[in-house]
């Protein structure tokens, strides 16, 4: 079975990321609800992968 690179697994933290704080919220128009956790999100994000915002979709 495969292993994913350190730049791979940004990648798919950085997609359930999107889906979770950006989409999902759009979707249920309940952006306002999801800040805190959006935020959360994104700083974790940014502490752990610097320079890897690029592979969110927001």
């Amino acid at each position: 079975m495969g292993q994913l690179s350190e730049e791979g697994i940004a990648k798919k933290i950085a997609e359930q990321i999107s889906v979770i704080a950006f989409k999902a919220p759009r979707l249920f128009r309940m952006e306002k609800e999801f800040t805190l956790l959006r935020e959360a999100a994104l700083r974790a994000y940014r502490q752990e992968y610097p320079n890897r915002e690029h592979f969110l979709n927001k």
